[in-house]
């Protein structure tokens, strides 16, 4: 979480926000600190909702989908082969949406 502090106090200096790995690093440690200790890497998405958004990116560091391809991305969600439960997949979005106090968490 440091380090996301970090990024967020270079954010105001004008600085890019939050490197996409880096994202993906700091919701990991979120998750390990509320509890949860999910058996994989946490692949960070920028979905980009908006159809005027343009996004130039050679070689993004995470996986960009425009506002063109969401319900593919989704169908692909859904071909593919389920790495968490929906129970476990159900408390993380939990966590996320309502994060409990540090001694609650344990």
């Amino acid at each position: 979480m440091e380090r996301c502090q970090q990024h967020q106090a270079n954010a105001r200096e004008g600085e890019p926000a939050y490197p996409g790995r880096q994202v993906g690093a700091c919701v990991q440690v979120f998750l390990n600190r509320q509890g949860l200790h999910i058996p994989s890497v946490v692949e960070p998405v920028l979905i980009a909702a908006n159809p005027g958004v343009h996004i130039e990116s050679l070689r993004p560091i995470v996986r960009v989908v425009l506002s063109d391809a969401v319900k593919q991305f989704a169908a692909s969600l859904l071909q593919t082969r389920p790495i968490l439960r929906p129970e476990v997949v159900h408390e993380v979005v939990d966590h996320l949406i309502n994060p409990r106090p540090k001694a609650a968490a344990s």
